[in-house]
């Protein structure tokens, strides 16, 4: 593929999302939420008074999540630094559009040549880092033709990434341009260097260093431990109907084995919180109903989650954690309960993450294909003996701290663009 093929391909591309917005709810709404880009953009360039900006371009939350630590190191040495914070994806925009530590939060337009360049016009960046790899060629060659500074970090290249066959010429030769790549894991660096890129480096995974840091100040939550009382606790993190099923089918044994559940789903919708209810009959309680509540009944033995965002903060009260995603498109977040050194078990689906595919390797983690696997795992977490679980906390640590620092290594190596 060359360069013009790309163009030509990226023009039919975006000008067909647009085409198709009228009959595509995902269309129309990375339609609507650009209408007034312009606008935003305008006010951007009105607001920075000259001073040039730092762009850090996310695709969606998942890779916000990975850029917001190297953000806070940002802002916490230099708080007079402007920082564009950019998203490809509505669902990024929508929840982070209010971000304190961002001075403007946009959508990235799209990497049509004319509205890129209106866009690096309004915001003028002098750095500019993207979080993983979202590969934007005629971004990238505008980078490099206007001599900006730019670094990808928490880049991971799995081995059949398009970018490591033979037809990825054009894209190579552009990313030789780029300032560094610091990647996850070794792996990915080592693939990079092997088709040419040199200027690849294995820095770790900054969300790493984040869910370390929240586990260091665990917050005590006195509700949960009403709940909690003396019993095994086990958290379902990010679940969907397809993780419910199994849930359902090990809710008997588990409350006769002296088990409560905790679960959070991945929908927070009243839909699915009423399904839930309906299931588990008089066995189940919100959250904010049990806030409210001095006692807690003995029938009660699940607790539903409603509240958006304490989810990483609970894991600490966990003696198991699941995983949900495993039965559909692919697990969530592992790092959170690992951060707090929990035995995991989550769906089939994990193998394009490479932390769970190592916490399975390493044996602190089960994969679960049906109910008689989960009872298994929540049986085993009861019978281990202390040995065994600290050796189990071990190997977990270790494996966090031998991919952690990468905040710090890409701070290092971006702090000389600063004033």
């Amino acid at each position: 593929m060359s360069l013009v093929l790309y163009r030509l391909g990226i023009w039919t591309y975006f000008h067909l999302i647009k085409a198709l917005s009228p009959v595509l709810p995902a269309a129309k709404k990375w339609t609507e939420g650009r209408k007034n880009l312009d606008n935003e953009l305008a006010s951007v360039e009105a607001k920075r008074e000259g001073s040039k900006t730092i762009w850090i371009h996310c695709s969606s939350l998942g890779e916000f999540e990975q850029g917001r630590p190297v953000i806070e190191r940002i802002k916490s040495e230099h708080p007079d630094e402007k920082i564009c914070l950019s998203f490809f994806s509505p669902s990024g925009y929508e929840i982070r559009r209010n971000y304190e530590l961002a001075d403007f939060v946009v959508y990235f337009p799209s990497d049509i040549p004319s509205e890129l360049n209106n866009f690096l016009n309004k915001i003028e960046p002098k750095l500019t880092l993207f979080v993983k790899y979202d590969f934007w060629w005629n971004t990238l060659a505008e980078l490099q033709n206007r001599k900006i500074p730019t670094y990808f970090f928490s880049c991971i290249i799995r081995d059949k990434h398009w970018i490591t066959k033979w037809y990825s010429g054009f894209a190579r030769n552009i990313l030789k341009g780029v300032t560094a790549i610091f990647t996850q894991d070794k792996e990915s660096c080592e693939r990079l260097k092997k088709i040419g890129l040199t200027r690849a480096q294995f820095a770790g995974d900054t969300r790493i260093d984040r869910v370390l840091e929240i586990a260091s100040k665990p917050i005590k939550r006195p509700e949960i431990e009403k709940f909690c009382g003396d019993d095994h606790i086990i958290i379902c993190g990010s679940t969907w109907p397809q993780d419910h099923r199994i849930i359902f089918q090990s809710i008997d044994w588990s409350i006769s084995k002296g088990w409560k559940w905790i679960i959070a789903p991945h929908q927070m919708s009243e839909k699915e919180f009423l399904i839930l209810e309906e299931k588990f009959q008089n066995h189940i309680i919100r959250y904010s109903a049990l806030e409210k509540q001095s006692h807690v009944s003995p029938q009660v033995k699940v607790l539903l989650v409603d509240r958006i965002g304490m989810l990483n903060t609970l894991y600490y009260y966990a003696d198991a954690v699941y995983i949900g995603g495993g039965f559909g498109k692919g697990i969530h977040n592992t790092l959170e309960p690992l951060s707090f050194l929990k035995p995991l078990a989550f769906g089939p689906k994990y193998e394009n993450f490479s932390e769970a595919v190592r916490a399975v390797n390493k044996k602190y983690a089960k994969v679960i294909h049906n109910a008689a696997d989960m009872l298994a795992f929540m049986e085993e977490q009861k019978v281990i003996e202390n040995s065994n679980q600290e050796e189990t906390r071990r190997i977990i640590e270790g494996d966090l701290l031998r991919y952690s620092g990468a905040t710090e290594i890409v701070y290092k190596a971006i702090k000389s663009h600063f004033s």
